[in-house]
């Protein structure tokens, strides 16, 4: 009697434990960082100019905030038990010490952004001239660890290839300063006509407008310089990172949304001598940076978990 070998071949999808809620969550962090760091220009540095719009930079940072803790519990498959991280030491892994930036940083950038709000008042007094830069120190270190460990907590992930490189916090952190400088520049231009409208006047002046279209202009030129050898790290790399690498570059949510419409689009707009100066087309420019590195984070997720582990 004859054997006959039959190979069947199943189309099992693997399935995804990080999902939307994750990329919001990565998306919101950055924008909250981001916009912080913008509000650093004047509370640490002391560029007056940027005064009116530091502390609504602020205000940004904070409320772009108090959306992540929501998209994390909601995303636990037993949302009620996320109160375990606040109390189950475990020095060995990351996400205890993300558990007390979480809790650390929206408590500092509270009080930073009741400072810059109530900043004529807190001058005035002589006990509590010196707490402000005080609070602006403990803040920006906060929003660049907080961000940093979005991407740290990929970077040490050693069953996915494509996320495992020492390139993920950087790259994380440099998208949390384009997608925050581009939204408080979106909403300076945006206060700006409202305030013209409503009272005749606004604060929010064309010059740092324009300053601040620079140093977006800036941000997204520079974005590429973590994008490119994060993929050649990849492709480079082990056949698990080979394989995410090779994912990323035909996916069309990181070449036509990061790169296209969140990188090269933009900077052509900033740049550009007849869109440079047009109100318009920088809040175009701003809204494309912005989408851009929500397709980023997108991109990072998912392709990260299409690349099966064994």
């Amino acid at each position: 009697m004859k054997m006959i070998e039959i190979n069947i071949i199943h189309n099992v999808a693997h399935e995804q434990y990080w999902k939307m809620l994750i990329v919001f969550y990565f998306f919101f962090t950055g924008v909250s960082a981001g916009a912080c760091h913008y509000s650093s220009v004047y509370a640490l540095i002391g560029y007056k100019k940027f005064a009116p719009i530091g502390k609504w930079a602020a205000l940004i940072s904070l409320i772009g905030f108090l959306v992540t803790p929501l998209l994390l519990i909601f995303d636990l498959e037993q949302s009620a038990r996320f109160f375990y991280f606040m109390f189950l030491f475990n020095p060995k892994s990351a996400f205890f010490y993300g558990t007390i930036l979480l809790a650390a940083y929206p408590m500092a950038l509270a009080a930073y952004s009741w400072y810059l709000f109530h900043e004529k008042r807190w001058k005035s007094s002589e006990r509590f001239k010196k707490i402000g830069p005080v609070i602006s120190t403990v803040v920006l270190p906060l929003a660049v660890t907080v961000h940093a460990y979005t991407g740290f907590v990929f970077g040490v992930v050693k069953a996915r290839g494509f996320w495992f490189t020492s390139v993920m916090p950087m790259y994380f952190l440099m998208g949390a300063l384009v997608s925050g400088f581009a939204a408080v520049l979106l909403f300076a231009i945006a206060k700006q006509k409202w305030d013209n409208r409503t009272i005749g006047r606004s604060d929010m002046t064309d010059e740092v407008i324009q300053i601040s279209r620079k140093i977006v202009a800036w941000l997204v030129c520079i974005y590429p310089a973590f994008i490119i050898p994060l993929i050649i790290m990849d492709l480079y790399g082990p056949y698990e990172a080979y394989a995410g690498g090779m994912l990323a570059i035909h996916e069309s949510m990181f070449v036509i949304g990061d790169l296209l419409i969140g990188i090269i689009l933009p900077l052509a707009i900033l740049t550009h001598p007849r869109t440079r100066s047009n109100y318009f087309w920088i809040s175009v420019a701003c809204i494309m940076a912005i989408i851009g590195v929500f397709a980023g984070r997108y991109t990072i997720v998912y392709t990260g978990q299409l690349v099966p582990l064994s």
